[in-house]
């Protein structure tokens, strides 16, 4: 890592170790709250739409039918990669915005699919503009949202180009940080970090040994213990990635 991009990263774990939790430090107790985002159901164009585990939202070239506020659970944003395999760019939590090729009414970026199961409220394309003319706030927070996602997707670019596997695994790790478990599995941290599931598998390995991780079976997902992960320094210990996975 050069000293240029590591002058940004470690202002940028810092800032994942403050917030304890990707997406605005969420606790348990705050992840059974909906975020209403001043938003009425009754609206015209607007609907509560609720989505279980493992359903796919929309898939990536889909035309935009809505735009999504999250108000509980957690949504993962991805790509096709190569090999039929997909590139993960995020995950979001309350407050997180998705959907948003509906705001030219073009095709979604991005697939989308529910995580854990997921509450939303959704606001039809042919409505937007007037739902958002009538709650300027709303404007506003949607395009802060989508301004973060952006800001995330140039720093996963920027750690793909600059770290290794393991420092990028580290920085997922404090990105997924919660109180509660993450049903995600290792296969799904590769397809984020850009590896196979045996480097994951490797590379967990010092994390576990410092109990900073736990692994909880195939659909149990991971507990990531926040202070002990805080404690691990960030090149503290080698890769065990000898070839590109």
């Amino acid at each position: 890592m050069n000293l240029a991009h590591r002058s940004r990263i470690i202002p940028k774990m810092d800032r994942l170790v403050e917030r304890g939790v990707f997406r605005d430090g969420l606790s348990s107790q705050d992840s059974e709250e909906s975020f209403s985002y001043g938003i009425e159901p009754t609206t015209p164009g607007v609907s509560r739409q609720e989505f279980q585990r493992g359903r796919i939202i929309y898939n990536m070239g889909d035309s935009s039918e809505a735009l999504f506020f999250l108000q509980s659970g957690c949504v993962q944003l991805s790509m096709p990669g190569d090999r039929r395999k997909r590139f993960i760019l995020e995950y979001l939590r309350p407050p997180a915005i998705f959907g948003e090729g509906a705001l030219d009414f073009g095709s979604q970026p991005t697939t989308a699919r529910a995580v854990t199961n997921c509450q939303t409220l959704a606001i039809r394309t042919d409505a937007l503009g007037s739902v958002l003319e009538k709650n300027p706030d709303l404007a506003l927070k949607a395009v802060s949202l989508i301004i973060g996602h952006n800001r995330v997707h140039e720093e996963i670019l920027e750690d793909v180009l600059f770290l290794d596997f393991a420092q990028r695994l580290h920085l997922l790790l404090l990105r997924l940080t919660a109180d509660e478990p993450i049903p995600i599995n290792q296969l799904d941290m590769a397809e984020h970090v850009g590896c196979t599931r045996e480097t994951i598998f490797k590379n967990l390995i010092p994390f576990r040994e410092k109990g900073a991780v736990q692994i909880l079976g195939r659909r149990g997902g991971i507990k990531i213990d926040r202070e002990k992960l805080a404690e691990i320094p960030f090149c503290g210990h080698k890769s065990h990635v000898r070839s590109v996975g």
